[in-house]
């Protein structure tokens, strides 16, 4: 990501989604608590023998656990989203404090191509460049 792009990042499509996957964890929960309590408790209080009601069994089981793995999984991918939003946000409000700081100082800060910086006093015009990562 470049300067430009972070220092005036809008993070609302981050937002947008982090809504749509909360949502979403909240159905799956649901119907992770219906496969378990319901058909999963159904199944297994079945009166039925034989191997139909076994394989039957074993497969509501097998069903209703999928459910529970649907939810982890979504939830691990709000929990990364949430992160990469906070993180995001967080690195933007310092980059701007740090350009405020230098803007301060007389300083202006221009992003240059390939991950580097220029940094210009306004009061001397000399130029330092500052390679990044």
């Amino acid at each position: 990501m470049d300067l430009e792009a972070l220092r005036h990042g809008n993070f609302a499509r981050l937002g947008t989604a982090l809504n749509d996957w909360s949502t979403m964890v909240r159905q799956l929960e649901s119907l992770e608590t219906g496969a378990r309590d319901d058909m999963r408790a159904k199944a297994e209080r079945a009166k039925s023998a034989g191997v139909n009601a076994t394989v039957s069994r074993e497969f509501v089981t097998k069903t209703a656990g999928e459910f529970s793995d649907a939810v982890a999984q979504a939830t691990s991918i709000l929990n990364i989203l949430r992160d990469t939003r906070d993180e995001l946000v967080e690195y933007r409000d310092e980059l701007n404090a740090a350009i405020d700081r230098a803007w301060k100082k007389k300083l202006t800060v221009v992003g240059v191509a390939g991950a580097a910086s220029r940094s210009t006093s306004t009061s001397t015009r000399s130029r330092r460049t500052v390679s990044g990562p």
